[in-house]
């Protein structure tokens, strides 16, 4: 975890007052990660939820192998068991487990959910991997396709009452059936995306970019350090219109789940579709 971690998070809730803030961790320092999670569940606004998601890719060795680092995944349970204790003191605090289903993980996808089922977790949660520049998986054959389309009912069953709320089952099971589609036709847009519409993201570096899958070279809208950290100077530019004019032509597609989400949200079927789970379900 990055060592200014806490005053970047705390500065963001007390900006935005987001209903809930996701933090994503590989559990490589079990308790580094435990004391900075409580250091912002002490100083944090108490409306904020904070949804904390250990990456784990598989079970023992397979996690290990994927991450490159023996006996990540013996860290990844002291993480878990240390953050579902701190969530009985801060009742703001969710706890969850992340996978994503690559080349490496779809055959074992099943053993890893059906393991952490014995623990007290908020949510179990998987999304499919793709190629991301500032992940250096570009041109790696990682995306499972067809193996992931076998998968999905699985996934869907899995969900059961973990994840909190039925919209939000209802929401990750569309998303599931979302992918399924796009596996099997990757250059089609199934929803149309909203990502530099309803969505976007900040580099590292400070830049605004449409998304973390199109990033700077094909998806910048501009340098929030240059604009003196002003997203609407950015947001209304020709530039921006420019990329949202690229994805609206359908230059890209892609299962990016952060910009999916919002996506399906803004598409009227698709909206739909999530309503008729949820009265079903």
């Amino acid at each position: 975890m990055s060592r200014n971690l806490e005053a970047v998070a705390l500065a963001f809730a007390e900006q935005t007052k987001p209903d809930f803030v996701t933090i994503p961790t590989n559990a490589l320092t079990p308790d580094l990660v435990l004391a900075k999670v409580e250091h912002i569940l002490q100083k944090s606004p108490a409306n904020t939820k904070w949804h904390i998601n250990v990456s784990v890719d598989g079970i023992g060795e397979v996690h290990d192998h994927v991450r490159g680092v023996k006996g990540n995944f013996e860290k990844c349970l002291k993480t878990l068991d240390g953050l579902i204790a701190l969530r009985n003191q801060y009742p703001n605090l969710r706890v969850g487990v992340h996978t994503v289903v690559s080349t490496y993980t779809v055959n074992t996808i099943e053993q890893t959910v059906n393991y952490f089922k014995k623990m007290a977790l908020d949510n179990q949660i998987s999304e499919i991997a793709e190629e991301r520049v500032e992940l250096g998986t570009i041109g790696r054959p990682i995306t499972p396709y067809q193996d992931y389309v076998r998968a999905i009912p699985f996934l869907k069953q899995a969900l059961g009452n973990r994840e909190e709320g039925k919209i939000r089952r209802s929401l990750r099971r569309s998303y599931y059936d979302f992918v399924g589609k796009w596996v099997q036709e990757p250059q089609k847009q199934h929803i149309p995306c909203m990502a530099g519409v309803a969505s976007c993201h900040i580099t590292e570096k400070g830049y605004l970019t449409c998304c973390c899958v199109r990033w700077v070279a094909r998806g910048l809208i501009g340098s929030l350090r240059e604009a003196n950290y002003d997203i609407k100077r950015l947001w209304f530019t020709e530039q921006a219109e420019k990329v949202r004019r690229s994805i609206k032509n359908q230059e890209c597609a892609c299962p990016l789940a952060s910009a999916a989400y919002s996506s399906m949200l803004m598409s009227p079927r698709t909206l739909l579709r999530i309503a008729k789970d949820y009265v079903l379900s």
